[in-house]
C-alpha cells in the first residue's frame, strides 16, 4: 500500500488529506460486480483501489451551507 499525506491550512486550522492506493484483492468487496457487466473477478484482481480521507478540526464552510443566505 502507498500513502500520500497532503497537509493544508484553512480558516486558521491545520488539516491534511490522506490518500491511500492498494492493489484490489477482493473485487466483490469494492463493488466491481455491481458496475461491470458480465463481471470476471479475476480481470479486476490487482486493479488499483484509491481511498482518501480529510482530517480537519473545523466544521462546514464559512457562511453556512451552499445556497443559504
Amino acid at each position: 500500500m502507498s500513502t500520500l499525506m497532503l497537509p493544508f491550512r484553512a480558516r486558521g486550522r491545520d488539516g491534511r488529506i490522506v490518500i491511500k492506493v492498494r492493489a484490489n484483492d477482493d473485487p466483490y468487496a469494492t463493488g466491481h460486480d455491481r458496475v461491470a457487466k458480465n463481471f470476471d473477478h479475476e480481470a479486476f484482481r490487482g486493479f488499483p483501489v484509491l481511498t482518501a480521507e480529510v482530517e480537519f478540526g473545523g466544521e462546514g464552510r464559512p457562511g453556512g451551507s451552499p445556497g443559504s443566505s
